[in-house]
Formats: C-alpha cells, structure tokens, sequence
C-alpha cells in the first residue's frame, strides 16, 4: 500500500501537540531502545485487538499480533484506508495511548513504554522506557492495566503485588502519572487486582476487579476520581478512593467466558460503559446510576457477533467502533435486532423497554412470559406473587407490578421464550438491574 497517511500523521502531530486531553509525553529526549522481531505487512485487512482515537476519522490500533497501524474512516465509520506505523509487534502491550506529537505510550507487565516517530516519515523509529519504577516493585508488583489517559491528560496505570506476597502487600494501586510532577500519585486502591479500567470524560472510573476463586459473574467497581490541581501537580489527594464490587455481570451473559476492554460513551443522553466479552462473541452494555453514594444501573447484551470483537472505542458523539477477527466495524444502534433497550422504575413498577414491539402472547404468558425475579443482597425479600405483564399500546414497553423492595438487590428481568411481533427471537433473553439505595 502507498504511504496513505504519512503526510496525514505530519499533519495531525501539529493539531494534537497543542491539545490537553492529548496524554501528555516524557520531557526527556528519545533513546533508541532496540524493537521486538519485524514482521511484513501482507495481510489484506487486520485483525483488531486495539484502537485508539486520534480524531473523529482516524485512529491508531493494534492487530491481534501485537504491530501498530492507523487506520482512516468515514463520517459512518466506514473504513477507507489502513497501513502499519511501526515495523514492530508489542506483543506484551496491554493497551496503548497516544502522545503528544502522535508518539505512542503502550503498557507491559514490567514498563510503560514511549514510541517516536522522530525523522516524521510515518514510522516509529525511538523507543524508549518511560516508566519503570513504581512503589513495590522491588517486592515483585507489576502492571495488570494501562495506561489509560484520563481528562487530564495524565496516564493512569494500576500496579498488583506479586502473586503470593506476604499480608500488607496485598492492595493493588491505581497510579497516575504527570509530565509536570516529580513523582506518581495514588488515585485509588483494590484489596482485588484490577484487570481493567476505562475513565469518562467527566473523571468517572470503571474497573474490572478480579476475585479469582469466583465464577459466576465479573465485577465492575465505579468511583469518581480524586481532582487534579495542575498547579500542585505532586499533591496526593486526601482520601483516594478504596474501589467495591459495585455491579456485576452475570457470567451467564458471556457464556461463562471472560470480559475483555471496557469504555465509556454517551448515547441517548445516559454515559453508557461497554464490555467486550471476544470468547462469547457479545458486547455487553452496562448503564451506571450513582444514588447518594452507591453505585446500580442495568446490565444487557447489547450485541453478539459471529466472530470475536476485542476491542471498543468512542470516535465521536454517539460514533462507537469495534475491532475483532474480522476487522473495524462501527456499533449502531441498530434498531432492527430485537433486544432489551432501556429498563425504568416508576411508582411501583418496572417499565421494560424493547427495541421493537413484542409478541403479545408470549410477553404476558404466565409461564413463559416476561418474568421478574429479585435477589436480596442484605436483609429478606418478602414471599410475592409474581406480576402479570402488561404490554402498552406501541408493543414495545412490558409492565411488571413490583413488590417492597429491599435496599440492595439484584433484579432479574427474563424473557427465554419472547420473540418479536415479527417472529425474530431476541438478542439475549436476559437483564439484570443491581439495586444499591442507601439506607434510610
């Protein structure tokens, strides 16, 4: 392929120097730090495990081989054009992150790494350890995610202890790293590993905190990230957050198969948290509600697959893309696939919204139909008759009568035998709502 981007990279160093959400770069000069084996580039489209937004219409990734490329797209994000940047495979990056001047930050167990393109022909040319001391490391405590930027520009990256290490050394640390600062700062711990994590525009952090020995489900912790003065960038805040097992995706959802990448995105005017699941084919679409200072929302399949997806992105305002086996691929919303869309509370009853109306029948079946089952997290759940859907005019809403609820619960929406008005079965025959009101 001719050098598509080449001059496109050049260009967009300029623009993306002078940006402050831009993650910010080493102050210190390059080294030429040897690369991995090279490899060719033969492959007539790659397969995605990573992608990262330059801007609404390009982005850096990385193919399931661990080499760096770029890719340009359409308003739709249609693909138009993609070729390698680097002649290197990172094969222990977990995740990468793009510098100022377009150099490019990628996180292994042991380093966070930069990469240049310094004589500016479209190619990584300097690398460089940026990264490699942190508080316990000499004990054995390496990175298990990142980096991440946040709306600061700063990159994030969580430390676990080695695997065994004595009590005391059994916290994992979220550490945050400024160009501005002399030293890092602890923006949250974990008494669990944290395996990954995504920050919102708005400072809002989700991670995936592993329990080993647990399988039915992956927990999502959510806290809202300590303030960052630039002026005191060495301030380490008073009281980091300690991070919970807020929510939780049922293991049922990704067929017992692990989760992958998380990301924040607005759509419909809610920020929405997206969790690849590649071995189960799904993407799982989670809506995190804060009530005083809990944690609950709703978790459903937004969408499955034929081929494994690794990777998601927010390029643009309600724009999502996706990588996998199979390529790029945007997320819409795609209203066509019969699937759960949004769950309410009102007064005494779950509004249940569909993407397209259901069949009747089915819906309001007293075996089969749409079904409600709650499972209390602390204090009893008193004996219920099970309510009697009720489906409004348009088809698409279903009504279900609830109980007194408790103040921590797991609501279980279920659907096995539902299909649409037109026949087609829905997307994943299951919702679930974690409820985390604070006692009164």
């Amino acid at each position: 392929m001719i050098r598509l981007f080449s001059v496109l990279l050049v260009a967009l160093a300029g623009i993306a120097s002078g940006q402050d959400e831009v993650a910010a770069v080493s102050n210190s000069a390059p080294v030429n730090k040897p690369g991995p084996a090279v490899v060719g580039t033969k492959m007539k489209s790659p397969p995605v495990s990573e992608i990262v937004r330059i801007d609404p219409a390009n982005a850096f990734f990385l193919d399931t081989m661990g080499q760096l490329g770029v890719a340009r797209f359409t308003p739709e994000l249609d693909l138009i054009g993609w070729e390698y940047y680097s002649l290197f495979q990172w094969q222990e990056a977990r995740h990468i992150v793009v510098g100022r001047n377009l150099s490019i930050v990628s996180g292994s167990p042991n380093e966070l790494t930069q990469a240049f393109d310094t004589d500016k022909d479209g190619r990584l040319d300097f690398f460089q350890d940026m990264i490699s001391e942190w508080p316990g490391k000499a004990e054995g405590a390496t990175i298990s995610c990142g980096p991440v930027a946040d709306q600061y520009g700063r990159l994030l990256f969580a430390v676990a202890p080695r695997e065994g290490a004595g009590e005391g050394a059994s916290v994992s640390t979220l550490f945050a790293w400024n160009p501005g600062g002399q030293t890092l700062t602890s923006l949250a711990t974990s008494s669990l590993p944290i395996a990954e994590m995504a920050v919102s525009k708005d400072g809002l952090l989700a991670a995936w905190i592993q329990l080993p020995s647990y399988t039915e489900g992956y927990y999502i912790s959510f806290a809202d990230l300590p303030a960052f003065n630039r002026k005191k960038p060495d301030e380490q805040p008073a009281n980091p957050p300690a991070l919970l097992p807020n929510m939780i995706i049922p293991a049922s959802m990704t067929d017992f198969k692990p989760i992958g990448q998380l990301c924040f995105a607005r759509e419909g005017g809610k920020e929405k948290l997206f969790i690849t699941s590649p071995e189960a084919n799904r993407l799982i679409e989670m809506v995190p509600e804060k009530v005083g200072k809990d944690w609950g929302g709703a978790v459903s399949v937004r969408a499955s697959f034929d081929e494994p997806i690794y990777a998601v992105e927010l390029m643009d305002e309600g724009k999502i893309l996706l990588g996998g086996k199979a390529g790029f691929q945007p997320l819409e919303e795609n209203l066509e696939a019969f699937r759960f869309r949004e769950l309410r509370f009102a007064p005494d009853a779950l509004e249940i919204d569909f993407t397209r109306p259901v069949d009747r029948i089915r819906a309001t079946a007293e075996e089969a139909g749409v079904q409600l089952a709650i499972i209390p997290l602390e204090g009893e759940l008193a004996p219920f008759e099970a309510p009697r859907p009720l489906v409004e005019s348009d088809g698409k809403t279903v009504v279900l009568k609830l109980p007194e609820l408790p103040g921590k619960a797991i609501i279980k929406i279920d659907a096995p035998d539902l299909v649409s008005e037109d026949g087609d079965p829905i997307v994943f025959p299951s919702l679930f709502y974690t409820l985390n009101r604070p006692k009164s």
